[in-house]
Protein backbone atom coordinates (compact mmCIF):
# COMPACT_ATOMS: atom_id res chain seq x y z
CA UNK A 1 0.00 0.00 0.00
CA UNK A 2 1.02 3.36 -1.00
CA UNK A 3 1.50 5.86 2.06
CA UNK A 4 2.60 8.83 0.40
CA UNK A 5 1.88 10.76 -2.62
CA UNK A 6 3.97 9.60 -5.14
CA UNK A 7 4.92 11.71 -8.40
CA UNK A 8 7.46 11.32 -10.83
CA UNK A 9 8.34 13.94 -13.22
CA UNK A 10 9.11 13.35 -16.85
CA UNK A 11 11.21 16.05 -18.33
CA UNK A 12 11.15 16.16 -22.53
CA UNK A 13 13.03 19.84 -23.55
CA UNK A 14 10.87 22.80 -22.11
CA UNK A 15 7.89 20.50 -21.06
CA UNK A 16 7.32 18.03 -18.22
CA UNK A 17 4.99 15.33 -17.53
CA UNK A 18 4.48 14.47 -13.93
CA UNK A 19 2.96 11.26 -13.09
CA UNK A 20 0.54 11.61 -9.71
CA UNK A 21 -0.65 8.77 -8.20
CA UNK A 22 -4.15 8.94 -7.41
CA UNK A 23 -3.56 5.17 -5.39
CA UNK A 24 -5.26 1.64 -6.44
CA UNK A 25 -8.52 -0.31 -6.31
CA UNK A 26 -8.93 -3.79 -6.03
CA UNK A 27 -11.12 -6.65 -7.33
CA UNK A 28 -11.63 -9.73 -8.78
CA UNK A 29 -11.63 -11.07 -12.33
CA UNK A 30 -15.42 -12.04 -12.15
CA UNK A 31 -16.28 -8.46 -10.85
CA UNK A 32 -14.80 -6.45 -13.85
CA UNK A 33 -13.52 -8.63 -16.93
CA UNK A 34 -15.78 -9.39 -19.21
CA UNK A 35 -15.32 -11.76 -22.48
CA UNK A 36 -12.67 -13.45 -21.00
CA UNK A 37 -12.34 -16.41 -18.68
CA UNK A 38 -11.76 -15.48 -15.40
CA UNK A 39 -9.35 -18.58 -14.44
CA UNK A 40 -7.37 -17.47 -18.23
CA UNK A 41 -6.98 -13.93 -16.78
CA UNK A 42 -6.01 -15.08 -13.20
CA UNK A 43 -2.92 -16.84 -15.03
CA UNK A 44 -1.84 -13.89 -17.23
CA UNK A 45 -1.84 -12.04 -13.75
CA UNK A 46 0.23 -14.61 -12.42
CA UNK A 47 2.48 -15.33 -15.55
CA UNK A 48 3.08 -11.09 -15.21
CA UNK A 49 4.26 -11.88 -11.51
CA UNK A 50 1.03 -9.98 -10.06
CA UNK A 51 -1.50 -11.17 -8.21
CA UNK A 52 -4.54 -12.50 -9.71
CA UNK A 53 -6.68 -10.39 -7.60
CA UNK A 54 -6.74 -7.28 -9.86
CA UNK A 55 -5.03 -4.26 -8.04
CA UNK A 56 -5.71 -1.23 -10.17
CA UNK A 57 -3.31 1.87 -10.20
CA UNK A 58 -5.30 5.21 -10.76
CA UNK A 59 -2.77 8.12 -12.36
CA UNK A 60 -3.50 11.81 -13.00
CA UNK A 61 -0.69 13.60 -15.42
CA UNK A 62 0.15 17.35 -14.93
CA UNK A 63 1.96 19.04 -18.10
CA UNK A 64 4.05 22.38 -17.08
CA UNK A 65 6.62 24.36 -19.62
CA UNK A 66 6.14 27.30 -21.40
CA UNK A 67 3.74 28.81 -23.34
CA UNK A 68 0.82 27.59 -21.31
CA UNK A 69 -0.70 27.26 -17.57
CA UNK A 70 -0.17 23.93 -15.24
CA UNK A 71 -2.72 21.45 -17.82
CA UNK A 72 -4.15 18.30 -15.67
CA UNK A 73 -5.65 15.56 -17.23
CA UNK A 74 -8.09 13.76 -14.92
CA UNK A 75 -8.54 14.52 -11.21
CA UNK A 76 -8.60 11.44 -9.48
CA UNK A 77 -11.31 9.84 -7.16
CA UNK A 78 -11.32 12.63 -4.90
CA UNK A 79 -13.47 11.94 -2.00
CA UNK A 80 -15.03 8.48 -1.29
CA UNK A 81 -15.45 5.40 0.54
CA UNK A 82 -12.59 3.66 -1.04
CA UNK A 83 -9.45 4.44 1.24
CA UNK A 84 -6.97 3.47 -1.28
CA UNK A 85 -8.18 6.12 -3.90
CA UNK A 86 -8.13 10.32 -3.42
CA UNK A 87 -4.60 11.39 -3.22
CA UNK A 88 -3.70 13.52 -6.69
CA UNK A 89 -3.69 16.44 -4.96
CA UNK A 90 -2.05 15.18 -2.13
CA UNK A 91 0.76 14.25 -5.27
CA UNK A 92 -0.24 17.59 -6.82
CA UNK A 93 1.48 19.55 -3.59
CA UNK A 94 3.89 16.93 -3.04
CA UNK A 95 5.45 17.98 -6.82
CA UNK A 96 4.84 21.76 -5.32
CA UNK A 97 2.35 22.74 -6.81
CA UNK A 98 -0.89 24.48 -5.66
CA UNK A 99 -4.75 23.63 -7.03
CA UNK A 100 -5.28 27.26 -7.57
CA UNK A 101 -2.02 26.81 -10.01
CA UNK A 102 -3.78 24.84 -12.51
CA UNK A 103 -5.15 26.79 -15.23
CA UNK A 104 -6.61 23.77 -17.28
CA UNK A 105 -7.93 20.54 -16.49
CA UNK A 106 -8.71 18.38 -19.40
CA UNK A 107 -11.03 15.68 -19.24
CA UNK A 108 -10.51 11.59 -20.86
CA UNK A 109 -14.05 10.78 -19.33
CA UNK A 110 -16.39 10.97 -16.85
CA UNK A 111 -16.02 8.21 -14.77
CA UNK A 112 -15.62 9.03 -11.08
CA UNK A 113 -12.28 7.98 -10.86
CA UNK A 114 -11.52 10.64 -13.28
CA UNK A 115 -13.61 13.28 -12.54
CA UNK A 116 -14.76 12.98 -8.67
CA UNK A 117 -11.20 14.80 -7.72
CA UNK A 118 -13.13 17.85 -9.41
CA UNK A 119 -14.78 18.50 -5.59
CA UNK A 120 -14.33 18.02 -2.34
CA UNK A 121 -16.36 16.11 0.16
CA UNK A 122 -19.06 18.86 0.38
CA UNK A 123 -19.49 19.00 -3.31
CA UNK A 124 -17.26 22.54 -3.73
CA UNK A 125 -14.66 23.21 -6.81
CA UNK A 126 -11.07 22.34 -5.80
CA UNK A 127 -9.49 23.57 -8.82
CA UNK A 128 -10.46 27.49 -8.37
CA UNK A 129 -9.15 29.12 -11.48
CA UNK A 130 -9.31 26.01 -13.89
CA UNK A 131 -11.18 25.67 -17.64
CA UNK A 132 -12.36 22.24 -17.69
CA UNK A 133 -12.17 20.90 -20.80
CA UNK A 134 -14.76 18.06 -22.06
CA UNK A 135 -15.29 16.23 -24.91
CA UNK A 136 -18.79 17.21 -26.25
CA UNK A 137 -19.84 13.94 -27.28
CA UNK A 138 -19.00 12.67 -23.18
CA UNK A 139 -20.68 15.75 -22.10
CA UNK A 140 -23.96 14.83 -24.44
CA UNK A 141 -24.48 11.36 -22.50
CA UNK A 142 -23.98 12.08 -19.27
CA UNK A 143 -25.50 15.14 -18.94
CA UNK A 144 -28.45 14.58 -21.27
CA UNK A 145 -29.11 10.82 -20.84
CA UNK A 146 -32.16 10.06 -18.48
CA UNK A 147 -30.67 7.84 -16.16
CA UNK A 148 -33.89 6.33 -15.27
CA UNK A 149 -33.98 2.19 -16.27
CA UNK A 150 -29.94 1.91 -15.73
CA UNK A 151 -28.62 -0.43 -12.46
CA UNK A 152 -28.05 1.41 -9.93
CA UNK A 153 -24.23 1.75 -10.28
CA UNK A 154 -25.09 3.06 -13.40
CA UNK A 155 -27.26 5.58 -11.76
CA UNK A 156 -24.57 6.50 -9.35
CA UNK A 157 -22.40 7.46 -12.06
CA UNK A 158 -24.15 9.49 -14.05
CA UNK A 159 -24.98 11.53 -10.50
CA UNK A 160 -21.16 11.35 -9.56
CA UNK A 161 -20.20 13.33 -13.18
CA UNK A 162 -23.24 16.03 -12.87
CA UNK A 163 -22.33 16.69 -9.60
CA UNK A 164 -18.49 16.80 -10.17
CA UNK A 165 -18.86 18.99 -12.85
CA UNK A 166 -21.94 21.53 -11.53
CA UNK A 167 -19.35 24.40 -9.91
CA UNK A 168 -17.37 24.32 -12.82
CA UNK A 169 -20.57 24.88 -15.24
CA UNK A 170 -19.55 28.60 -16.15
CA UNK A 171 -15.70 27.67 -17.07
CA UNK A 172 -16.66 24.04 -19.03
CA UNK A 173 -14.88 24.26 -22.52
CA UNK A 174 -16.65 21.60 -24.81
CA UNK A 175 -14.14 20.26 -27.00
CA UNK A 176 -13.90 18.42 -30.46
CA UNK A 177 -10.63 16.59 -31.90
CA UNK A 178 -8.23 18.65 -32.92
CA UNK A 179 -6.04 21.15 -30.84
CA UNK A 180 -7.33 22.27 -27.70
CA UNK A 181 -4.30 24.02 -25.56
CA UNK A 182 -1.17 24.83 -26.44
CA UNK A 183 1.05 21.43 -27.99
CA UNK A 184 -2.32 19.46 -26.82
CA UNK A 185 -4.50 17.51 -29.70
CA UNK A 186 -7.46 15.65 -28.66
CA UNK A 187 -8.09 12.15 -30.75
CA UNK A 188 -11.72 10.80 -29.73
CA UNK A 189 -10.81 7.01 -28.55
CA UNK A 190 -14.91 5.85 -28.29
CA UNK A 191 -16.13 3.11 -26.91
CA UNK A 192 -15.00 2.83 -23.21
CA UNK A 193 -17.71 5.63 -23.04
CA UNK A 194 -19.26 7.48 -25.99
CA UNK A 195 -16.68 10.27 -25.64
CA UNK A 196 -13.34 8.86 -24.15
CA UNK A 197 -10.93 11.08 -25.54
CA UNK A 198 -6.75 10.54 -25.55
CA UNK A 199 -4.96 13.29 -25.76
CA UNK A 200 -1.72 13.61 -27.68
CA UNK A 201 1.32 16.08 -26.38
CA UNK A 202 3.87 17.35 -28.54
CA UNK A 203 7.21 17.69 -27.26
CA UNK A 204 10.88 18.32 -28.77
CA UNK A 205 11.34 14.72 -28.44
CA UNK A 206 8.26 13.71 -30.16
CA UNK A 207 4.99 12.67 -29.08
CA UNK A 208 3.36 11.17 -26.15
CA UNK A 209 0.00 9.92 -26.02
CA UNK A 210 -2.30 9.96 -23.01
CA UNK A 211 -5.02 7.46 -23.67
CA UNK A 212 -7.28 7.48 -20.37
CA UNK A 213 -9.05 4.00 -19.82
CA UNK A 214 -8.26 2.16 -23.09
CA UNK A 215 -6.17 -0.49 -21.27
CA UNK A 216 -8.25 -1.23 -17.69
CA UNK A 217 -6.64 -4.06 -16.59
CA UNK A 218 -3.37 -3.42 -19.11
CA UNK A 219 -1.58 -7.07 -18.57
CA UNK A 220 -5.22 -8.70 -19.21
CA UNK A 221 -5.86 -6.69 -22.41
CA UNK A 222 -2.51 -6.32 -23.88
CA UNK A 223 -2.43 -10.62 -23.85
CA UNK A 224 -6.22 -10.80 -24.44
CA UNK A 225 -6.83 -7.33 -26.58
CA UNK A 226 -10.82 -8.79 -26.76
CA UNK A 227 -11.09 -8.63 -23.28
CA UNK A 228 -13.11 -5.60 -22.06
CA UNK A 229 -14.57 -4.65 -18.29
CA UNK A 230 -17.88 -3.78 -17.04
CA UNK A 231 -17.44 -0.30 -17.17
CA UNK A 232 -17.64 -0.04 -20.98
CA UNK A 233 -20.67 1.17 -22.60
CA UNK A 234 -19.93 0.12 -25.52
CA UNK A 235 -17.78 -3.40 -25.37
CA UNK A 236 -17.60 -4.10 -29.29
CA UNK A 237 -16.68 -0.09 -30.31
CA UNK A 238 -14.17 -0.21 -26.97
CA UNK A 239 -12.59 -3.23 -27.91
CA UNK A 240 -12.27 -2.44 -31.51
CA UNK A 241 -10.43 1.12 -30.43
CA UNK A 242 -8.08 -0.18 -28.40
CA UNK A 243 -6.77 -2.81 -31.00
CA UNK A 244 -6.45 0.25 -33.43
CA UNK A 245 -4.82 2.54 -31.06
CA UNK A 246 -2.41 -0.45 -29.87
CA UNK A 247 -1.82 -1.37 -33.21
CA UNK A 248 -1.17 2.56 -34.41
CA UNK A 249 1.65 3.35 -30.87
CA UNK A 250 3.42 0.08 -31.63
CA UNK A 251 3.94 0.81 -35.17
CA UNK A 252 4.73 4.72 -33.80
CA UNK A 253 7.27 4.29 -31.65
CA UNK A 254 5.69 7.08 -29.57
CA UNK A 255 5.56 6.79 -25.93
CA UNK A 256 1.90 6.34 -24.25
CA UNK A 257 0.52 6.43 -20.67
CA UNK A 258 -2.96 5.67 -19.50
CA UNK A 259 -4.69 6.49 -16.33
CA UNK A 260 -4.29 2.81 -15.39
CA UNK A 261 -0.50 1.55 -16.42
CA UNK A 262 1.07 0.54 -13.64
CA UNK A 263 3.14 4.05 -11.63
CA UNK A 264 5.37 5.73 -12.94
CA UNK A 265 3.07 4.63 -16.11
CA UNK A 266 4.79 5.87 -19.27
CA UNK A 267 5.63 3.30 -22.18
CA UNK A 268 6.18 2.42 -25.35
CA UNK A 269 4.22 -0.39 -26.86
CA UNK A 270 5.42 -3.27 -28.43
CA UNK A 271 4.02 -5.57 -30.53
CA UNK A 272 5.82 -8.93 -31.33
CA UNK A 273 4.86 -12.84 -32.75
CA UNK A 274 1.40 -11.58 -32.20
CA UNK A 275 1.49 -10.10 -29.01
CA UNK A 276 1.59 -6.60 -27.68
CA UNK A 277 3.23 -5.32 -24.71
CA UNK A 278 4.50 -2.31 -22.70
CA UNK A 279 8.06 -1.27 -22.39
CA UNK A 280 8.46 1.02 -19.90
CA UNK A 281 10.05 4.59 -20.76
CA UNK A 282 13.37 3.77 -19.29
CA UNK A 283 13.94 1.14 -21.92
CA UNK A 284 11.75 2.73 -25.00
CA UNK A 285 13.83 3.30 -28.18
CA UNK A 286 14.44 6.88 -29.28
CA UNK A 287 11.67 8.74 -29.54
CA UNK A 288 13.25 11.63 -31.37
CA UNK A 289 10.91 12.65 -34.65
CA UNK A 290 8.02 10.10 -34.14
CA UNK A 291 4.30 11.17 -34.36
CA UNK A 292 0.65 10.16 -33.80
Amino acid sequence: MKTSPATLTWSFGDQSLTVLCDGYFEMECEQFLIDVDPNDARQVMRDAGRSPRLRIDVNVYLLTGPGHKPILFDTGMGPSQIPTLGRALNALNAAGFAAEDIGIIAMTHLHGDHCGGLIDASGQAVYPNAEVLLPRKEATYWLETDPTGFDPQEQWAFSMARNALAPYESRTRLIDEGVVAPGVTATLMAGHTPGHTGYRIATERGSILLWGDLLNVPHVQLARATASVTSDVDKRQASTTRQRVLRDAAAGGFLVAGAHTEFPSLFQTVFKEGVFSLRPAQWAEPIVGSSI
